[in-house]
């Protein structure tokens, strides 16, 4: 989703806030959360790609071993 898009959706739910604050304020929240953790993810890759030519790959197991702590049960 663009930068345009997602004001723009935005802006359409401000249009709902005063009859439906409760809702417009939950997606707003949840859809402002989830677009801060993306642009978090879009700079690990980056991040991951500066260094992709310095590093050789993993195995799965290893994969999954880092998938698996970092999405534990805490998480």
């Amino acid at each position: 989703m663009s930068q345009q898009e997602y004001r723009s959706l935005v802006e359409r739910l401000e249009v709902y806030r005063e009859s439906h604050p409760h809702l417009v304020a939950i997606w707003r929240d949840y859809i402002r959360i989830k677009e801060e953790r993306f642009r978090e993810a879009i700079k690990a890759c980056e991040g991951v790609l500066r260094r992709l030519d310095e590093t050789e790959d993993i195995d799965m197991l290893t994969m999954a071993t880092i998938i698996a702590i970092l999405h534990g049960p805490e998480s």
